[in-house]
């Protein structure tokens, strides 16, 4: 099976919202942006473990 790797916070977020299966997230710690707060909220709410 190919790995599908998908960039940015928005589009991560569509992905989480449209239910896709995610293994692993990179993010930038620094990053203070609305965006990145929904994003970690919501990996938060479907026990996504947070390093």
């Amino acid at each position: 099976m190919s790995e599908l790797k998908i960039f940015g916070l928005r589009p991560v977020l569509e992905a989480i919202e449209n239910k896709r299966s995610i293994d692993k997230v990179w993010l930038v710690k620094s990053s203070n942006s609305k965006l990145y707060t929904e994003l970690i909220s919501k990996l938060k709410k479907i026990i996504f473990p947070i390093a």
